[in-house]
């Protein structure tokens, strides 16, 4: 699945927003299609320290909400269609 992302690279100090593919979710995940995101100082941190951190470009992030549009085979607290908070 492809989607959009603000992609950290190391070295450098702003994020780049490119086109990402995206795994089916494993087992123990769910996919949600995100409708509203926050960057936090912890993002910020993190993407200014990814040369130390990263070898390779990140997607970083942990503050959003949307909609699960699929779910693993383990997965049972959500279905697809629920709105969560991540």
């Amino acid at each position: 699945m492809k989607a959009e992302a603000a992609v950290a690279y190391p070295g450098l100090d702003q994020f780049t927003v490119q086109e990402i593919e995206i795994a089916e979710p494993a087992r123990d995940e769910i996919l949600v299609k995100i409708a509203g995101v926050g960057i936090c100082h912890t993002d910020l941190l993190v993407r200014e320290a990814a040369a130390m951190i990263y070898q390779n470009p990140v997607v970083l992030g942990h503050e959003g909400a949307g909609t699960v549009v699929a779910i693993g085979g383990d997965v049972t607290k959500v279905k697809v269609g629920d709105e969560v908070a991540v």
